[in-house]
């Protein structure tokens, strides 16, 4: 390079410019003149080089997935549940990355109306008396043990619950 404008030798590669994934390094170089720096001429070709480089994937946190559509409840009556779920799917973690935190299934109560009671009949018990004349024109009295229904309220119909049936 005597007495001529040149580059000096590339100097060291830069780190890459990110922590992970894909980024670029960066080398330089600077144009000298041998005799005289005062002079105003440049050297051909770049001062700059870059190149990528590839380090190893960021790791991706996973995300939950939306929640799906409640299931039917366990009862059509008094108190039920009822579920749903989610998934760490959106994405799921990956390259080291962090699953996710919080429950996947979710339940709640439903159906908190009664269930219907239908009525049953009530039985009272009971000696009956009965006179009775014979061939002979002679009375007698004889008692018996009955059960008789009285009333539809063992128990009383309730909530959309059937009457008691003849």
């Amino acid at each position: 390079m005597c007495g001529h404008f040149g580059w000096t030798e590339w100097g060291e590669w830069s780190q890459c410019s990110v922590s992970c994934d894909r980024g670029t390094s960066v080398r330089n170089r600077i144009c000298v003149h041998q005799l005289d720096a005062s002079k105003n001429e440049t050297c051909v070709g770049a001062r700059n080089d870059t190149k990528n480089c590839s380090i190893e994937p960021c790791a991706v946190n996973g995300q939950w997935s939306d929640w799906s559509a409640w299931g039917n409840c366990s009862v059509t009556c008094e108190n039920g549940t009822r579920t749903r779920h989610r998934e760490c799917t959106d994405p799921g973690p990956q390259f080291g990355g962090m699953n996710c935190t919080g429950d996947t299934l979710e339940i709640e109560e439903c159906s908190s109306q009664p269930c219907p009671v239908h009525g049953g009949w009530c039985t009272k018990q009971g000696y009956t008396t009965t006179c009775t004349r014979n061939y002979r024109g002679e009375y007698s009295l004889s008692n018996s043990f009955s059960m008789m229904r009285s009333t539809c309220s063992c128990p009383t119909p309730r909530y959309g619950g059937e009457q008691c049936k003849q």
